[in-house]
């Protein structure tokens, strides 16, 4: 008998101190885990992004030295200028644009009327429309990924760094 309350107090007791064993918490609804898929994707373009940088700062050591880069990371240089008022947001300017890759080869020669700040061209040409006056002419030189990005368009190919060439029309 005494035996039989021993072996009963013995699985009695192991029992309890398996069930003693504390439950992980759960993950709160609103903290999500890390994407790391997402995280690569980023780091890759940053990659990318830095080996560009580095093309076109190699490429400028050929250009003339009156290139001004730009907060936004495109150079630019205005090639002739004019003492009329600057552009300003949301004001129409017609232009003619030619844009070059960086071998010089021509891609594409547009000219076109758009409303400056409305993305109805490169943000590149926008930002470059906001820092010259009109009837001036400016030459630009812009990394991928503030031109055409990663898609590229019909004419001009994915991750191509231009040199754009502006002309504004009084």
């Amino acid at each position: 008998m005494r035996t039989i309350v021993y072996i009963l107090t013995f699985v009695s007791l192991c029992s309890c101190l398996a069930s003693c064993h504390r439950q992980r918490p759960q993950l709160p609804s609103n903290k999500r885990s890390e994407d790391t898929t997402a995280v690569a994707m980023i780091n890759a373009r940053r990659q990318l992004v830095e080996a560009t940088d580095r093309e076109i700062t190699q490429f400028m050591t050929t250009q003339d030295s009156t290139f001004v880069l730009n907060d936004l990371g495109f150079w630019y240089q205005i090639t002739s200028r004019s003492s009329l008022p600057r552009f300003l947001n949301n004001e129409s300017v017609e232009l003619s644009l030619r844009e070059y890759d960086l071998q010089g080869r021509l891609l594409s020669d547009i000219h076109t009327t758009i409303v400056i700040g409305k993305r109805q061209e490169t943000l590149v040409v926008d930002e470059a429309l906001l820092l010259m006056r009109h009837g001036e002419k400016a030459r630009i030189i812009a990394p991928w990924y503030l031109a055409y990005d990663q898609a590229g368009n019909d004419i001009i190919p994915p991750y191509t760094n231009l040199i754009i060439d502006i002309q504004t029309h009084e």
